[in-house]
């Protein structure tokens, strides 16, 4: 309780009335650059320590599956949502192929210089657009949010 004897909110998200939409300005222009430049980076860093990186993306996808699947408590657990969030796989997975037959660290070699790159900021606009196409919807996020909170 807060001084004034009304519940404390500290930690906790806002009333619902209170979340607004956020957008910047420019539209995807700056996320999409953002996304192909993380992906860029990504590549380029090379299979070598990109297979280490994806084998723990993998154990970390396992061993949040079998939580849901083995919870003694599923109430508790907030809804995977897979259909606004398989694009993550489609990324993770390209990501992967990628950093195989790329140039980069270790990589299979069957991309140059520049098809490499090419090839990633193609795929990373894909990719950008599926998650658009298929993200939650406004009141969708707004209930995930609410339903992480952890009750103090």
């Amino acid at each position: 309780m807060s001084s004034s004897g009304s519940p404390s909110r500290r930690g906790g998200s806002p009333p619902r009335s209170c979340i607004a939409r956020f957008r910047l300005p420019g539209g995807d222009v700056l996320p999409i650059i953002g996304f192909v430049c993380a992906n860029l980076i990504v590549y380029w860093t090379g299979w070598e320590t990109n297979w280490k990186l994806y084998l723990a993306v993998a154990i970390g996808y396992i061993v949040m599956i079998a939580h849901h699947i083995f919870a003694k408590d599923k109430s508790r657990l907030p809804d995977l949502k897979m259909r606004s969030g398989w694009w993550m796989l489609l990324g993770t997975a390209g990501l992967v192929i990628l950093s195989l037959i790329g140039h980069y660290g270790g990589g299979l070699d069957l991309m140059g210089f520049i098809v490499g790159e090419v090839v990633t900021v193609v795929f990373s606009i894909i990719v950008f657009y599926v998650g658009i196409a298929f993200r939650l919807t406004h009141e969708e996020a707004v209930e995930a949010v609410e339903q992480t909170q952890i009750d103090d």
